[in-house]
């Protein structure tokens, strides 16, 4: 791959003039389900120009919600490219575990050199301290530093392996904290891709993907046919696949050169022979309904056409009775979404005798880029609070703060702890409370009063002196108050 540095003696000698102008990065990826039951990685923020990921989850089940799940003697491996002399001084593993036990095993390496290592449970000191679960949908922050710092050398490749040790573990998101040295950085959002139209336009200096039925052209596999592979783009409103061609569009004379990201000018040497910078590589392009017409300029070569029956693939046929791809032009690359109003619900009542409650902040828009939160208590002798987990100390009221990522939103929660005989008496379960496929179903020997929370304190549905009530919920996690008793359940 080659890559767009700064000329590195020139960028050497300013960081031996100016050290202040060393700045750290950080870049997350997150690990998505995708729609047809594949995983995908997301990113926001920073990363090095020109570098890509390649993740792998070795337990393969992508069914439900167990797509990030990482059971024990598996690995889910998180692989990064083109990272040439960047130093990475630490990672953060958005995590959590099976609830009642879990462990991991996480080495990170350049290749052969070891960055980091470190084996545990997940109530470890060394990795959270206490169990949560997979089962409740809480994931939380573990930062850990690489041991040693190390310039990333040309072609190593970072290898960031978790290692199920117990039981399971799942991982949502890995944050990536590191000095680029003398690359240039960039987000790695994706970009819009629009279909060039019947009567469309062909300009100089175009970024364009050749596209068909939901897959583009990827690299060119050798032989003595040679061809362009294919991969599927999840959306053309979101492009970032790493291994696909993306070609600069340059008009040579009346006619047209195709330049992949690697400098390389598409070409053909006859029928069903194409090739990099062998042959001709000049094209005539016409937009007609069916799709793109790029014809090679020796006519005998033929023009790329889509073929499925052999193998999916792009490659020049004087046939017609393949069918044409479209050209797909990038208009401009994906934005940030910001986050516009962080809620937490105004009061809330916790037992000095409950271990933990949790607190979840409303933030909207669902679809916001960066949902990272950070937390402050203003009182740690009344209560604490850890990623949104919250232990009582002492008796008292005290505000919880929750901060958007970049500090600019924030909202308070007034916790008063109090004595347990004045509270709700928490049990681990109640008789006659069951869920289903988006149904939570009570049934009470006598009737009684029938209330639904959810995880913030705020009331969902209520029924009051009923014996028997179906209540139909969205997928999540619930209070169900019975009497003065109550119980926590999750609908799937």
């Amino acid at each position: 791959m080659k890559h767009s540095f700064f000329p590195k003696t020139a960028a050497l000698l300013l960081l031996w003039l100016f050290p202040s102008l060393i700045f750290a990065e950080s870049v997350t990826y997150t690990v998505i389900k995708d729609d047809d039951l594949g995983t995908v990685i997301n990113g926001f923020g920073q990363k090095p120009e020109n570098s890509y990921v390649y993740f792998e989850n070795e337990f393969g089940d992508i069914i439900g919600n167990r797509y990030n799940q990482i059971t024990k003697n598996k690995e889910a491996i998180l692989e990064l490219y083109g990272w040439e002399g960047c130093t990475i001084n630490s990672i953060t593993f958005n995590m959590c575990s099976n609830m009642a036990s879990g462990g991991a095993q996480v080495t990170v390496s350049a290749d052969s050199v070891i960055l980091f290592k470190q084996r545990a449970q997940f109530n470890a000191p060394e990795w959270y301290g206490e169990w949560v679960g997979h089962q409740n949908y809480i994931y939380v922050n573990i930062t850990k530093t690489m041991s040693q710092s190390h310039v990333i050398k040309e072609n190593e490749i970072i290898s960031i392996i978790i290692e199920g040790t117990e039981s399971s573990v799942y991982i949502n998101s890995y944050t990536i904290d590191y000095d680029p040295g003398s690359n240039r950085t960039e987000s790695p959002l994706g970009y819009v891709y629009e279909k060039i139209p019947k009567n469309g336009t062909l300009t100089e200096g175009d970024n364009v993907i050749i596209y068909y039925a939901g897959v583009a052209a990827s690299d060119l596999v050798g032989g003595t046919n040679p061809f362009l592979s294919i991969y599927k783009v999840h959306s053309t409103a979101n492009v970032f696949e790493p291994e696909l061609m993306y070609f600069t569009a340059h008009k040579k004379n009346e006619h047209w050169q195709f330049v992949n990201q690697y400098g390389d000018t598409l070409s053909a040497t006859g029928e069903k022979k194409m090739a990099w910078d062998n042959g001709v590589s000049t094209w005539n392009v016409t937009f007609v309904f069916e799709g793109a017409q790029i014809t090679n300029t020796n006519a005998n070569y033929g023009t790329i056409r889509y073929k499925t029956s052999t193998g999916d693939r792009f490659t020049t046929y004087t046939s017609t009775s393949m069918k044409l791809p479209y050209l797909y032009k990038r208009v401009r690359q994906n934005t940030p979404i910001e986050v516009v109003s962080l809620t937490l619900p105004e009061n809330l009542s916790i037992p000095i005798n409950k271990d933990t409650t949790i607190l979840r902040p409303t933030i909207l828009p669902v679809t916001a880029t960066d949902q990272r939160v950070t937390w402050k208590s203003a009182d740690e002798n009344i209560a604490t609070v850890h990623d949104g987990i919250i232990k009582p100390v002492s008796l008292g009221t005290t505000d919880i703060i929750v901060f958007s990522a970049d500090r600019s939103l924030s909202d308070t929660c007034r916790v008063t702890v109090i004595n347990s005989e004045n509270a709700i008496e928490y049990v681990k379960t109640i008789t006659g409370v069951y869920t289903r496929e988006g149904k939570i179903i009570v049934e009470q020997t006598a009737p009684t009063d029938i209330a639904i929370f959810n995880t913030l304190g705020q009331l969902f549905r209520i029924k009051e002196n009923v014996q028997f009530a179906e209540f139909n919920v969205p997928k999540g996690i619930y209070i169900i108050k019975i009497g003065t008793t109550a119980t926590q359940v999750v609908v799937k």
